[in-house]
Formats: C-alpha cells, structure tokens, sequence
C-alpha cells in the first residue's frame, strides 16, 4: 500500500503519528535519525531541516516526507530497514498509520456524500439513502454529537497537565534505587475526583522504556467477586503462571519468588488494584504485613533486579482512615518514603497557569493568548479551583464538542 497523507491532515494526526516514530530504536537518537535520513533520497534529505529536540526533529522530517509523492512510503521503507517488523514500536507505528488513513477516507466519504446531497438533483428515495450513508459515516468517524476522536485525543493528553509531586517520587525512585531496583506499594485516595487515572498513565509512561511496554496486571472484582486475599492470589498465580503444586507446598513465598523470577524477562511491572477500598481489615492486613514483606524479601535477594522497576499501585475513591493502613503508611517524599511501607502518591488540584499551559501546548491551533488565557479562566472557575475531574468534565464541553 503507497502511503501518501493529504495536506489537510488534522495536527493532531501528524502528532500521534510524531509520538508513534519516537517509540521506533532507529529514531530515538540525533544519531539513528541521521542513519534514517541518509537511507532517503538525496532529494528529500537535502530539504530536511534538523532540529535539537527529538519532537521537533521527528515533525521536520515527516513534514518534508509529505511534500514528495512517494517521500512518507520511502520514509516507512527506511525505518522498516531498520527496525523489527516483530517489535511492539513497529506495531503501534503501523496501527497509527492504519487509523489516521481510516479517518482520512472516512472524511473523504462524508466530503463526497455531502457534495451528492446538496445537489439536490436526485430523487427522493435516492436522496434518503445519501443521508442514511452520510449519517453512518458521521457515526464511524464520531461526529455524531460528541467526537470519538477528540474524546480520544483528551483522554491521551489529560494527563500531562500536573501530577509533579508524583513526577517527584518516580523521579526518587529513579535516582536512590538505580542499582537495586525501584519496589514501591502505592495507595491513591479519592482517585476518581483527584484525577488517579491520569495519575496511573503517568506512572504507565515512565515505567516504559526503550520503547518496550511494561508487563501489567490489572487486579479488579468480576461478577460480584469479594476483594480478598484468595481472589488477590488467583489473580497473580494466573499473570506470573505459578505452579499450583508449588503454591500448595510453599504458600506466598512460592508465588513471591515466581514473580521475582521473570525479571530476566519483565524489568517494569505494574500491578493494579482499583478498589481497594473494599478491602476488609483481614483483606489489608495479609497484603501489607505478609504479601508484601515477602515480595520485598524477595526482591531485595533477587539477583536479577538491577534496573528493575516494580510498582503496586491500589486506586481507592474514598480516604482510607483504618488504623491498620494509617500505621503502615508513608509518605511519597524522598524524606519520608520507606519501601516497606504503604505510600501514599499525592495527587493535587491543577492551578490556573498549569491549565494554560496545558491549553496552549495541546489546544492551542487557531487560538490567540488571549482566548486560551479566557478559556482557562472559565474551566478553572466551574472546577472547584483546579478539581482534575471537574477540570476533566469542563474540557469535555467546551473542547470535545466544538467544531474545531
């Protein structure tokens, strides 16, 4: 298939696109970019201005890839020169690229149907079914009511508004744990008004590296399920595949050490329970006092932990008072932070200025200062000063429903 982006390709595309390139080994340095670029034509190469920052680098060349014919399939033949067809990168690059075609012919369908029904020169019936085909095409796109694609777009970028008390304890983590690897159990209060989802996706992008994605284990009730320890194991046992015979004959210990066990393979881990809330006194107890005193114990002997990254992170959207919690926790600060303990990751409301930076970097097409300074004053006004999920609800309505 020759790949060709029309002119009128929406930022937003060419930016998801951007991101996607950035994930691939052969453009992630000034020098593998350089080994790319020398892969091109001598025509395309010799038009391409370069750039100290990798984004801005990335856009110059795709930018001077569109301006020729073939430029973006022979800039697709190069990276694929170099990067595994099998990797995870190559993959993402290659369903980016699928969905923005998909929505550029589907904005080409509507543009077509729209010409045919304004026309007027056909007859009744055929008229209606123009309009049912225009209609379906508005569905798949998502500019039935609300657009699924600017929906998308938000929830991709929310959560590069604040968070840098967290940005703070991952960055302690990076800087104290570097050759005995980063262990931390996390709890998160009124995660839903305090913005923990886009909290989490904050810690999901640092756990990331080289491109390759972290293994995550996503611990949460099905079909009435009780929170308990049992439920916790069965979870685990089945994302680590731990031996039954083992676990019979060794209890905790057995899984603790499965897990510990594929470091050679899975160097960033995440595993979240998201309500935790409903955990019983019993409940905490056996994951603070014995799951986790193993899971350390292990960690901390493993031979395989340098660089390792190991992350528990419990979501609850009510603030947990249990004597039991209260005295095993910590907080997330370089001063106070103990490993052993239950940290609590601080999640703040957004200030004024932090929105208008967000607004500017990620909204800012079309709009002067003074409209984005405007707009930041009305979404900071109806969000209880700075409350990320009113802030989250307020951008819903005055940027996932205009006509942009």
């Amino acid at each position: 298939m020759m790949l060709k982006f029309p002119e009128t390709i929406e930022p937003r595309s060419i930016y998801q696109l951007v991101e996607a390139l950035l994930e691939c080994d052969c453009l992630k340095t000034p020098a593998a970019r350089d080994q790319v670029i020398g892969n091109l034509p001598t025509a395309i190469s010799a038009k391409i201005t370069r750039f100290p920052n990798a984004k801005q680098d990335v856009m110059g060349l795709v930018n001077t890839c569109r301006q020729f014919d073939e430029g973006m399939q022979q800039l697709y033949e190069a990276i694929k020169f170099f990067e595994d067809e099998t990797s995870l990168p190559w993959r993402n690059l290659h369903t980016v690229t699928q969905q923005i075609l998909s929505a550029v012919k589907s904005i080409e369908r509507l543009d077509a149907l729209g010409a045919i029904l304004s026309g007027g020169a056909l007859p009744a019936s055929t008229l209606d079914q123009v309009r049912r085909g225009l209609e379906d095409e508005k569905r798949r796109h998502g500019q039935n009511g609300e657009s699924r694609a600017q929906s998308g777009y938000l929830d991709e970028v929310m959560h590069h508004i604040n968070f840098t008390r967290l940005e703070d304890f991952l960055r302690h983590g990076e800087q104290h744990y570097t050759r005995d690897g980063f262990a931390a159990l996390c709890v998160v209060q009124q995660s839903d008004a305090m913005g923990g989802r886009w909290g989490l996706k904050r810690i999901q992008s640092w756990l990331k590296t080289e491109g390759k994605q972290p293994k995550e284990v996503d611990i949460r009730p099905i079909d009435r399920e009780v929170m308990d320890p049992l439920m916790i194991v069965n979870r685990l046992v089945t994302a680590f595949e731990v031996d039954s015979g083992e676990l019979m004959l060794k209890g905790i210990p057995a899984l603790t050490k499965k897990i510990c066990g594929t470091f050679h393979r899975d160097r960033r881990i995440l595993i979240t329970i998201p309500s935790c809330e409903e955990f019983s006194e019993d409940t905490w107890h056996w994951l603070l006092q014995e799951f986790w005193c193993s899971l350390l114990k292990e960690f901390r002997q493993s031979e395989n932990c340098f660089r390792v990254r190991l992350l528990i992170v419990l979501q609850t959207d009510l603030p947990l008072d249990s004597n039991t919690i209260v005295a095993h926790c910590c907080d997330a600060e370089a001063a106070t932070f103990n490993q052993a303990r239950l940290a609590r990751l601080p999640l703040d409301h957004w200030t004024e200025e932090e929105l208008l930076i967000w607004l500017t970097d990620y909204w800012g097409e079309n709009r002067t200062l003074e409209d984005l300074k405007e707009l930041a004053r009305k979404i900071f006004l109806a969000s209880n000063q700075g409350q990320p999920s009113l802030i989250y609800s307020q951008c819903q309505k005055r940027l996932v429903r205009e006509v942009r």
